[in-house]
C-alpha cells in the first residue's frame, strides 16, 4: 500500500497575506528632483513586499552593475549627469544626492529597479537577479554617503544610542533590559529596509515613545543627520573604502582588546596551521543571552558554538555565559563561508542564535540569544490555521493529512504540566488508522492520549511558532465522516480535496478550486473554532473510479498554495510522495531525483512566492549555506519573471 512521506526540505512558514502573490509593488514614482527636501517630510510610501533581503546586500558587488544598467543615465555618481539623460524628456533624479536619496527606503528603490516607471522613462530591470537588485540599491546609497560623515555618526552613535539599542544595532545594549519595551534592532533588514533615511531623523530628533529621548536640542542638524546615515549604512555591507573609513579609529582602540571593539583585525595575525600544516582563519564570535520574559539569564552556564560547511557540523566550541549574559569564542576557526550558530540551555529548553557566516579572516560575530522563562499554563496557545489535505489511497482507502499552525502569543515558553505529558494534543476520528506524523513516532517525542496522540515539546513564544504534520487512514465505504475535536481555539479551517471528491459540512464554504499537477483540487474554508468544538465534515466520491484521477505510475510531489479568507496556505518544502516500490524500494527512502521543483511545476506566481518564503525560512534556521539559498532564490525569482512575461 502506497504510504505519504514526509520529507522536511524546507521549514514550513504557513501565514502570508494574500499580496505576497503580487511579488512587486506598484509603480513607484522615482525620488523627486527638489534642491533641498525638508528634513521632516511626509510619510513616504511604504511598499508592500515580501522580498526584503535575508543577507546583507554588498554595495561593493553592486558597482559594477550600477556602470552598466544605471551610469548612463544617472552618471557615474548618481548625479543624474549620465550621457543619454540629455536624451530624456525629463530631469534624470539625482540618486547620488543625500537631498534625494534620504527621503526614500530601500525597498521603494528595489521597487524602481525591479517595476520601472516608463512614465518617466525608467525601464524595470528584470535581467538582474533578486540579489543584484539589492546589491545595486545598497552601491546607490553608498555614492550619497560621505566617509567622514559616516565616521562621525558612528561615535555619536556610540555615545548617545549605543547604551541602548547596542554597540552594532541589535537592540542588545547594556540599558535594553531596562526599558518598557525593547530597543529597535538595526539589523533587521524587514524594518530597515523599508524605512528611509528622513525617517531615523526624525526619530532622532523627536525622540520616540514610550523611551527613546529626543535629541533635537542636544544634537546639531548636522550631527542628527550623520547619526541617521550612519544607521542607514547599517542596511547594507558597505564598500572596502566605507570599511576602512569607519574601522579606523576603532582598530587603533582595539589592538589590546580586539573582541570587546567588535571589529576585524589584520588578516595576517588572525590564522594559525593545523596538523596538516594548512593555514586557518581565526575569528571570534560573541554574543549576549536575554530572557525576553524578565527573568534571569543562564549565567554560569555554558554556551556552545556549532559551525556548518556545506550543511555539515565540522566545527564546535564551549564558553561559559557571564554573570551579565555575555559570552566570547576566541580563536575560532572561520574558512570563508562557514555558517555559525549558538546554542545554550535554560530551563530544560534549548535556544538557538541566528546564524552568522564567516566571509574574510579576523571577523567578529555577534550571535545573541533569546532565552524565554518556562510556564505550564497553556492558555496562551492558539491554532491559527488548520488545513486538511484529502487524497484516495485505494478504492475503500482514504488518506487525511492534517497540519496545524499554533501561535503562542504569551511571553514565556509552554511546558508539560508532568513529565512525559503531552504540551498540546490532537484527537483522531473514530475509524482511524495506520497514524504517521511528520517528524517523529508514538514513543519518542510523541504520547498516546485516549482519543489521539500528544507531543511533549516545548512551544516557544511567536506567530506561527510551532507547526505539526500528522496524516492517517479512513475506510471509505462510498462516503465517509470525519469527526474530532480540537483542544484548542482555531481561527480558520481549510479543506483541500480533489474535485472528484464531494465534501460537504456545516459552516463549510467553496474557496475556490486550483490546478495542481494537472488534478483539479477544490477547497473550502470553515469558521473559527473553540476549544471542544468538532472539526466535522463528510466526503464522497463523485466517480467509481476515483483512482484514475492520479498517476501511481511514478512518484509524485504535491507543492501548493491555497488562498483562503485572505490568506495563503503554504506547504512549500513539505514534500507528500506517493512511493512506487520499484522506483525507491520497500525502505521508503525517498529518491532525490523524483524530488520536483517549484519551478518544474505547472505553477503560478502564488506557488512560487510560497517557495521563497519557505526557503527564506530554511535559510534563517541555518540549513542553507549562503550561496545554495542565493542560487536557488535567484531560480525562483527567475521564475517568477517567466510567468509574468507569459500572462
Amino acid at each position: 500500500m502506497n504510504r505519504i512521506l514526509f520529507t522536511l526540505s524546507l521549514l514550513v512558514l504557513l501565514l502570508v497575506l494574500t499580496a505576497c502573490g503580487n511579488l512587486l509593488a506598484d509603480d513607484i514614482a522615482p525620488p523627486p528632483n527638489s534642491d533641498v527636501p525638508s528634513p521632516v517630510s511626509a510619510q513616504p510610501t511604504r511598499v508592500s513586499s515580501p522580498s526584503y533581503p535575508l543577507v546583507k546586500p554588498h554595495a561593493a558587488d553592486g558597482e559594477a552593475i550600477f556602470e552598466e544598467k544605471c551610469a548612463p543615465c544617472h552618471g557615474t555618481n548618481g548625479l543624474g549627469d549620465g550621457p543619454q539623460a540629455d536624451e530624456l524628456p525629463n530631469p534624470v533624479s539625482p540618486i547620488g544626492t543625500s537631498q534625494v536619496a534620504r527621503q526614500s527606503s530601500p525597498a521603494e528603490w528595489y521597487s524602481i529597479v525591479s517595476e520601472g516607471n516608463l512614465e518617466r522613462f525608467m525601464p524595470p530591470f528584470l535581467s538582474l537577479s533578486d540579489r543584484q537588485r539589492w546589491d545595486v540599491v545598497a552601491y546607490s546609497y553608498n555614492l550619497s554617503m560621505e566617509e567622514d560623515a559616516l565616521a562621525i555618526g558612528e561615535e555619536l552613535y556610540q555615545a548617545n544610542c549605543a547604551n541602548c539599542h547596542g554597540m552594532q544595532g541589535r537592540g542588545d545594549g547594556a540599558a535594553a533590559t531596562n526599558l518598557s519595551t525593547p530597543p529597535q534592532s538595526f539589523v533587521d533588514l524587514n524594518y530597515m529596509a523599508s524605512r528611509s533615511t528622513a525617517e531615523f531623523f526624525d526619530a532622532v530628533t523627536a525622540g520616540s515613545d514610550p523611551d527613546m529621548p529626543a535629541f533635537g536640542d542636544q544634537l546639531s542638524e548636522t550631527e542628527r543627520w550623520a547619526v541617521s546615515d550612519y544607521l542607514r549604512s547599517l542596511t547594507f555591507v558597505p564598500t572596502d573604502e566605507m570599511v576602512a573609513s569607519q574601522t579606523t579609529e576603532q582598530d587603533s582602540m582595539s589592538s589590546d582588546n580586539p573582541v570587546e571593539s567588535g571589529v576585524s583585525t589584520d588578516e595576517s595575525d588572525e590564522s594559525i596551521n593545523n596538523e596538516d600544516n594548512v593555514q586557518v582563519d581565526l575569528g571570534a564570535v560573541i554574543g549576549i543571552v536575554v530572557n525576553a520574559s524578565g527573568g534571569k539569564v543562564p549565567s554560569g552556564d555554558s554556551a556552545t558554538l556549532y559551525g556548518f560547511d556545506e550543511m555539515q557540523q565540522t566545527y564546535t566550541q564551549t564558553a561559559i555565559i557571564e554573570e551579565d549574559g555575555r559570552y566570547v569564542f576566541d580563536d575560532v576557526e572561520m574558512p570563508p563561508e562557514r555558517v555559525f550558530m549558538v546554542k545554550t540551555d535554560y530551563e530544560g529548553v534549548t535556544y538557538g542564535s541566528d546564524i552568522g557566516t564567516a566571509h574574510a579572516a579576523g571577523m567578529i560575530l555577534d550571535l545573541p540569544i533569546t532565552v524565554y522563562d518556562k510556564t505550564t499554563d497553556d492558555s496562551t496557545l492558539s491554532i491559527d490555521r488548520l488545513h486538511i489535505f484529502l487524497e484516495q489511497e485505494s478504492e475503500d482507502t482514504l488518506r487525511v493529512v492534517e497540519l496545524y499552525v499554533v501561535s503562542n502569543l504569551g511571553e514565556k515558553t509552554i511546558a508539560a504540566k508532568g513529565e512525559g505529558e503531552a504540551v498540546i494534543s490532537y484527537s483522531l476520528p473514530p475509524g482511524a488508522t495506520d497514524l504517521e506524523i511528520q517528524d517523529g513516532t508514538i514513543g519518542e517525542r510523541y504520547v498516546l492520549t485516549d482519543d489521539g496522540f500528544g507531543d511533549t515539546i516545548n512551544i516557544r513564544p511567536g506567530f506561527g511558532e510551532y507547526q505539526t504534520i500528522f496524516t492517517y487512514l479512513m475506510p471509505l465505504d462510498g462516503k465517509i465522516d470525519v469527526t474530532h475535536p480540537v483542544s484548542l481555539p482555531a481561527e480558520a479551517l481549510v479543506i483541500l480535496a480533489p474535485d472528484v471528491l464531494n465534501v460537504k459540512g456545516e459552516g463549510l464554504q467553496d474557496a475556490g478550486s486550483r490546478n495542481v499537477q494537472g488534478v483539479q483540487y477544490q477547497m473550502y474554508s470553515g469558521t473559527s473554532l473553540s476549544p471542544g468544538d468538532e472539526i466535522k465534515f463528510s466526503a464522497s466520491a463523485s466517480s467509481p473510479n476515483l483512482m484514475s484521477s492520479f498517476d501511481n505510475t511514478s512518484s509524485t510531489s504535491l507543492v501548493f498554495g491555497l488562498g483562503v479568507l485572505g490568506l495563503a496556505l503554504i506547504f512549500s518544502g513539505v514534500w507528500l510522495y506517493r512511493r512506487n516500490k520499484s522506483i525507491n524500494g520497500d525502505s521508503g527512502a525517498p529518491d532525490d531525483a523524483n524530488i520536483i521543483h517549484q519551478d518544474d511545476q505547472e505553477d503560478d506566481i502564488d506557488t512560487v512566492m510560497d517557495a521563497i518564503i519557505a526557503l527564506d525560512d530554511q535559510y534563517k534556521a541555518g540549513e542553507l549555506p549562503e550561496d545554495a539559498y542565493i542560487q536557488r532564490r535567484g531560480e525562483l525569482k527567475d521564475r517568477i519573471n517567466t510567468i509574468r512575461e507569459e500572462q
